[in-house]
């Protein structure tokens, strides 16, 4: 079977679950889903479970995660939000929600994915061109500076 595949089975099998019942392992590979697998190394140094993942604000990413970026902490915690409106918070322990539907629509989320995929193409292709305008530059400062020098 192809690792795609494995992956696959297990996000299905999370996303059956309460997200409380999680281990470290499988919130970082719920960061890689939601798009924000750059911040897999801080949950995980930080030992962040399901539990954990739920009580998380926003000046808890930011101050002890480290996470500065405004953009990503509030994605994480909309994230987190959708998270959230499928749990049972009646005081009874983290149960099975086998047979239910999954928190996330996938489709939504390719869609969102593929949107920050094209932005960021985006953003490359504009400091491509800060770059290859910075070299031009440099290029003609060099050339002024070697005709000064011929003076």
């Amino acid at each position: 079977r192809s690792q795609g595949a494995r992956l696959k089975r297990i996000l299905e099998d999370m996303l059956q679950r309460d997200p409380r019942t999680w281990d470290a392992f499988e919130v970082r590979y719920w960061l890689d889903f939601v798009g924000l697998s750059q911040h897999r190394y801080k949950f995980s140094h930080h030992a962040v479970d399901g539990r954990t993942l739920i009580k998380l604000t926003d000046e808890a990413l930011y101050k002890l995660i480290g996470i500065h970026s405004l953009g990503q902490r509030r994605q994480l915690l909309e994230c987190i939000g959708d998270l959230k409106e499928c749990i049972d918070f009646s005081g009874s322990p983290p149960r099975e929600r086998r047979g239910s539907a999954p928190p996330f629509d996938i489709k939504e989320h390719i869609a969102r994915l593929q949107r920050d995929l094209d932005k960021a193409r985006h953003r490359a292709g504009q400091q491509q061109r800060h770059l290859e305008e910075a070299k031009r530059r440099a290029d003609l400062a060099d050339k002024e500076v070697e005709r000064v020098r011929k003076q």
